[in-house]
């Protein structure tokens, strides 16, 4: 039996790159991104590597240990590169080398063959620019934006080359024999380095979404859970494109929409939405209410007078339908909708026996309320 703290092996995966539809500059930042998912095994590229158009993919290939799959144009407005690529992903995936596909293009000609390897059990994670249609961005389990990369890769570009020119500089300004020479003026001190873009506007409704379909009934849910859904409704999110290097950051550093939770260590593991964030939600809408849920659990909870405990009748709702939430409806708690909705329920409290408690009572009011 394996021990829990045994390391897991990384999953092998196979980089097809298409030419056409992908960028050199930041090949090299990508196949970073690419070695935090697991172990690469496999690294093409797919492209007619006569055209001028693809010459600039020459010293990456090199450098950087890409096998080329050259493709002749044999026929203009027929992409033979495409073709070529998704054989050999075919060839991969009956061959079981690897068990992940990284595609890099931002054609939506690759969708198909996206939710094909899915379907037989791989995982897919495509990278592309801002411009690659929805359709291939949801066939991947999770999709990175080139662009988050690219900025990356340019600013250490950027280090590097300001690096080499001082030291550059330093060897060539010491001569073997100093000479006084009269000051030079001075020159105009170097322009500021350019600002980082701002972040884009948080997507509020995506994370209200996924905080609706992964909180419990108090409101906190967990980081792993509200993560997947918020990448199964939108592959291609990446927090990077907010401003934060993961989400656990983003989640940390937005205090005003999210109350967290850390460990010891100060890992996110809890967290909630704050009340700013809860007013941005719907409104509270009778007509969206899951009447017929609340019949049944009155039908199976109430006493011969009709009338029932609400903590029963909570149960039991979440017996018949585990994901329901009282939050989609505009509501924090069960017992708020409840109170709430005085057309639907009539609520009575009652003394505990012969203890002086009091349980609060409801029961669902006859048929002429709003139609399910």
């Amino acid at each position: 039996m394996a021990r829990d703290d045994q390391p897991r092996n990384p999953d092998l995966l196979a980089i097809l790159i298409d030419a056409d539809n992908a960028q050199p500059q930041i090949i090299a930042t990508l196949l970073q991104e690419v070695a935090i998912l697991g172990e690469t095994v496999v690294k093409r590229i797919y492209g007619d590597f006569s055209d001028q158009k693809n010459s600039g993919w020459k010293k990456y290939i090199q450098n950087l240990a890409i096998k080329p799959v050259q493709q002749f144009s044999f026929t203009k407005g027929k992409n033979a590169t495409d073709t070529s690529l998704i054989i050999d992903a075919m060839d991969l995936l009956y061959s079981r080398v690897v068990n992940g596909f990284c595609l890099v293009s931002s054609d939506s000609d690759f969708t198909g063959l996206a939710i094909r390897l899915r379907e037989s059990g791989m995982k897919v994670y495509g990278f592309g620019e801002e411009k690659t249609p929805g359709a291939f961005r949801r066939a991947c389990n999770k999709f990175v934006l080139t662009e988050s990369l690219r900025n990356k890769s340019e600013r250490e570009e950027e280090n590097r080359l300001t690096t080499f020119s001082l030291e550059t500089v330093k060897q060539k300004s010491s001569p073997p024999k100093p000479q006084k020479l009269p000051p030079k003026p001075q020159k105009a001190p170097p322009k500021p380095p350019k600002a980082p873009p701002k972040p884009n506007i948080l997507p509020l409704e995506l994370f209200l979404k996924a905080a609706e379909k992964t909180s419990r009934e108090n409101g906190w849910m967990k980081l792993s859970e509200f993560a997947s859904y918020v990448n199964q409704i939108q592959p291609g999110f990446d927090s990077r494109k907010y401003g934060h290097k993961k989400l656990s950051t983003l989640i940390k550093t937005e205090s005003s929409l999210f109350k967290v939770k850390a460990t010891k260590s100060g890992r996110v593991e809890w967290f909630s939405l704050t009340f700013a964030a809860e007013q941005i939600s719907l409104p509270p809408n009778p007509n969206n209410l899951p009447l017929r849920l609340f019949r049944q659990a009155a039908e199976k909870t109430s006493r011969a007078d009709g009338w029932m405990m609400v903590c029963e009748f909570g149960t039991y709702i979440h017996q018949i339908q585990p994901g329901f939430n009282s939050r989609k409806y505009g509501y924090k708690k069960l017992s708020d909708l409840i109170n709430a909705e005085s057309s639907l329920f009539s609520l009575e409290k009652r003394q505990n026996g012969d203890s002086k408690t009091e349980r609060l009572y409801i029961r669902v009011k006859a048929e002429d309320s709003p139609n399910p």
